[in-house]
């Protein structure tokens, strides 16, 4: 992250972070929040929108273009603590605060139709559904297939995961 971020804006990464936490109610840990983001944008708050121009900010929010919440294209250090927190914001709860009536809804909204299964929440963040619950490597559309098991693999320090893994590293 100290490749693209000021420390003031890592310090407003952590502590937004931390603040979402609390808003998700406790369900979402910290350091899950933290490995998605890595996944998602590396950590770069200055990062450019991915998907063609569709996704946007620290957790690459679908997001109807000149809505989103971004520091794309601004100096380091010049994206504020309440940009930050509106990014994560967003990937919280949705565009529009509820992510109920959001095309791409965010992780509360997945956590809530999913039973508060965090797994199957990153599955749903990321494809929009959970095409099949026995098996979170499966989308249903361009998504990535190894999102969850991505997402797992930085949760435990391992990164990338090796070829032989098929996801998880083996506990042997």
């Amino acid at each position: 992250m100290a490749e693209f971020d000021s420390s003031t804006e890592i310090a407003n990464v952590l502590s937004a972070i931390q603040s979402v936490a609390q808003m998700s109610g406790g369900i979402l840990d910290p350091r899950v929040i933290f490995a998605q983001m890595i996944q998602e944008s590396q950590g770069n708050v200055h990062t450019a929108a991915g998907d063609g121009g569709t996704s946007y900010g620290l957790m690459q929010i679908q997001i109807t273009p000149g809505n989103a919440i971004d520091c794309a294209g601004t100096a380091k250090g010049d994206c504020s603590s309440a940009q930050i927190l509106g990014m994560f914001q967003e990937y919280l709860y949705g565009n529009g605060g509820s992510g109920l009536t959001f095309a791409a809804p965010g992780i509360g909204y997945c956590l809530q139709t999913n039973g508060n299964d965090v797994a199957k929440a990153l599955r749903c963040y990321n494809t929009g559904s959970v095409p099949d619950p026995s098996n979170l490597s499966v989308v249903s559309n361009e998504s990535t297939p190894d999102y969850v098991s991505n997402i797992g693999n930085l949760l435990i320090g391992q990164t990338p995961p090796s070829a032989t893994s098929c996801g998880f590293a083996s506990a042997g």
